[in-house]
């Protein structure tokens, strides 16, 4: 054969490899509780070879994802997968935290996984790049990213760091992220700095309890949350987070910390916090159909330096109770901003929010929400509406989910919003309570 063919016949032959569909992604199970790395990562078999018969460990799984290099899913069984190894500020996942360079879900199907941190180390640590990574059905708990102190970013993400704009985008499903303490970010850190306009973090029916921030004086931000990208949290519960740091900085042990991109909180509750519920500097602030109350400090802060326009906007939403220490439940900056919109059907413990109680606005200001107790034995901890007060039946008369300004045709914990005929005002459905006179105990009304 001529040289030319043999060239004709390469080409076609590199041609063909190059149009080859990608591997398909795999799915890797778990089999093992144990914490050992994977023996040979990249050869399409995880297995932790360092354990008797060589199970799949989840460490062994994430390291077998990142070198595979496809968008994989590692599928976790019910039970505490707890991570043993000690090593610190490794970034190949084979000590300390779990390492992930490359797209993955983890997830337990119809069923809740623990992955306990162990107080060694955070839990995951997602390194730079542009791929999604998702979580469904996990508890994180005990991650403690305080042992390092090389640097900001060091210390950061007790339970998850999302280390300078990691991902394009990232979920979090019926999560609960719970005890872990970190400099900056007791449960998650998301700085998205270097991609602002394009990192996203969504999470969805998920729970932040005990997460704790334990940073020097200008750094213990974010409680439970601490971002600089575009942040969505629906359906969840914030609650109980809180910082060593004393003082009054502004944003210093605020449950959720967050700047420069859009914030939106939805069906969702932000509770007991030691500092402010919510931090927020620049960037728009959407909030609808949330109960944030009993945070030490203000309910709210938003500041805005006027350099970009930004947005406060505010629906069925109850911001009352807070701030013990100062009285207010808002804390504006500018006290009214060209950006605020947040009249309609809202209630403030105190007149900070600067809502208008203009007919039409239907909002009320300077008094008791009458909300019951904190009910931490639900899966999402809430506090409901007591009957007959100022958040019963008293939010946008629009159908539910029909408008931009209605609450959503469910609550925070999956109830139908139109219980006793109109949307309560905050995060949840008032749940009527009887006794049925023949037996002895309480009946929940469904929805």
């Amino acid at each position: 054969m001529t040289s030319s063919r043999l060239a004709v016949w390469a080409g076609i032959l590199l041609l063909a490899i190059a149009t080859l569909p990608p591997a398909p992604a795999a799915t890797l199970a778990v089999t093992s509780f144990q914490d050992a790395p994977d023996g040979s990562p990249g050869n399409g078999f995880c297995a932790a070879t360092s354990l008797p018969q060589a199970p799949c460990t989840l460490r062994a799984a994430i390291m077998e994802a990142n070198a595979n290099g496809e968008a994989d899913m590692i599928e976790l069984s019910a039970g505490v997968y707890a991570l043993s190894i000690a090593g610190i500020d490794e970034n190949a996942g084979a000590t300390g935290d779990l390492d992930i360079t490359a797209a993955v879900t983890i997830r337990c199907l119809d069923c809740q996984a623990v992955i306990d941190g162990g107080g060694l180390d955070r839990v995951f640590d997602v390194r730079p790049g542009t791929f999604d990574v998702g979580f469904t059905n996990l508890t994180i708990r005990n991650g403690n990213a305080t042992n390092s102190n090389a640097g900001l970013d060091t210390f950061a993400g007790g339970a998850i760091r999302f280390l300078n704009g990691s991902d394009l985008f990232s979920e979090m499903h019926r999560c609960h992220l719970l005890d872990n303490r970190a400099g900056v970010g007791g449960a998650i850190y998301a700085d998205g700095a270097s991609l602002p306009d394009v990192f996203q973090l969504d999470v969805f029916d998920s729970e932040f309890a005990g997460n704790l921030v334990e940073g020097g004086a200008a750094d213990a931000q974010g409680a439970a949350i601490y971002s600089r990208g575009h942040l969505v949290i629906s359906s969840s519960s914030l609650h109980d987070n809180g910082s060593t740091v004393s003082g009054r900085l502004f944003g210093i042990g605020a449950t959720i910390w967050h700047a420069e991109r859009e914030l939106q909180l939805v069906e969702s509750t932000v509770d007991g916090g030691s500092a402010e519920g919510i931090y927020k500097t620049n960037g728009n602030l959407r909030l609808r159909s949330v109960t944030i109350t009993d945070n030490a400090k203000s309910g709210v802060s938003w500041r805005s330096d006027g350099v970009a326009p930004a947005i406060f906007w505010l629906r069925n939403s109850i911001i009352a109770g807070n701030a013990a220490d100062s009285g207010s439940d808002c804390f504006l900056q500018p006290t009214a901003p060209s950006g605020l919109d947040n009249n309609g059907y809202n209630i403030d413990g105190g007149t900070g929010c600067n809502l208008s109680t203009a007919d039409g606005n239907q909002s009320l200001v300077s008094l008791d929400a009458a909300l019951g107790p904190l009910r931490r034995d639900l899966d999402l901890p809430a506090r409901f509406p007591k009957p007959g007060g100022p958040a019963a039946n008293t939010a946008s008369p629009d159908v539910p989910g029909s408008t931009v300004s209605a609450c959503g045709p469910y609550d925070q914990l999956g109830n139908g919003r139109l219980i006793g005929g109109r949307c309560d005002i905050g995060a949840v459905e008032y749940a009527g309570l009887f006794k049925n006179g023949f037996e002895n105990f309480i009946i929940i009304l469904p929805p």
